[in-house]
């Protein structure tokens, strides 16, 4: 029998939780220098969320791009530089520090890595727990992942990840073979000289394109940054609910906890569109804005 050829059809709505933990940090001064992960400074894994701050570029109501010094909840396992956050009234998930992202300029010992990237010229996404899901690695063009973490019965999102094209298969422990797709020497320091080894696959998330009206593109919720604002530090929480009525039939739905890691819903393209328009009317509603760009830290 022929070997089925994938479609748009085959695209993929993925509710993906990963740890949402804020970083923690011992110091009681600030401002800290936070080495890579692993350090004195942390009791807690890589994997948890820092909130940053960054200029980047964000799409306004007019859907048109400007650039500004944003805030954003995100991962990243290198070097920051952290300062105190005032505390948010009544919001125990407020970030406690904002971080300043910094070039890693030395090799980390172990298989850390930050993924997904909103670095660089684009989103990427190269390993986080592809080999515990299949789906992870078969995602098609056009499919969309929703990156956030469940606390207190609530789904807090800090990543759409619209998938640009196929992915590109490769030997974690030989990622130069992703040297023809024009990865950065930075992205490298970051994520894939570092991962060890195994079968993954490599995906960039779709970029913003002023001219294209109706089409999907990856961001992250963001708030223009003020410092010493409290509410810079707060979290976008997803009303799964609502996109749950999106989609058709009784069988798959979201929920703000899973058992595993992922839910995977086959969905089609102009399913997907409704549940991407949706976040980001949510997004805006909540007083969000979605930052669709970020240019390496210095």
């Amino acid at each position: 029998m022929p070997k089925k050829t994938r479609t748009a059809d085959d695209s993929v709505i993925v509710q993906f939780i990963h740890p949402g933990r804020e970083f923690h940090i011992k110091s009681s001064c600030s401002p800290v220098d936070i080495p890579w992960v692993g350090g004195d400074c942390s009791d807690c894994d890589g994997h948890s969320r820092r909130l940053v701050s960054h200029k980047g570029e964000y799409v306004d109501g007019n859907g048109k791009p400007k650039t500004a010094q944003l805030a954003f909840w995100t991962e990243w396992e290198a070097r920051t530089m952290a300062v105190a956050m005032p505390s948010a009234k009544d919001d125990p998930f407020a970030a406690h520090w904002v971080h300043t992202a910094k070039t890693p300029l030395v090799k980390y010992p172990g298989p850390l890595n930050t993924d997904p990237c909103v670095f660089g010229s684009t989103f990427k996404y190269c390993c986080c727990q592809q080999t515990k899901n299949g789906a992870m690695q078969k995602l098609e063009p056009g499919s969309l992942v929703l990156f956030g973490s469940h606390m207190v019965g609530q789904f807090f999102l800090d990543t759409v990840f619209a998938v640009e094209d196929k992915g590109v298969p490769y030997d974690a422990s030989d990622a130069k073979q992703l040297s023809g797709l024009g990865v950065s020497k930075e992205y490298r320091n970051l994520s894939l000289d570092r991962l060890g080894s195994g079968e993954l696959v490599f995906y960039r998330g779709k970029r913003f394109r002023p001219e294209s009206k109706n089409e999907m593109y990856s961001f992250v919720p963001a708030r223009l940054f003020v410092a010493d604002d409290a509410s810079c530090g707060v979290r976008f929480a997803l009303d799964i609910a609502v996109l749950n009525q999106l989609l058709p039939g009784n069988s798959h739905r979201f929920a703000p906890h899973l058992n595993q890691k992922f839910k995977v819903v086959a969905s089609k393209p102009e399913t997907i569109l409704r549940v991407w328009k949706e976040v980001l009317r949510q997004v805006r509603q909540s007083g969000f804005i979605p930052a669709v760009h970020f240019d390496w830290p210095s």
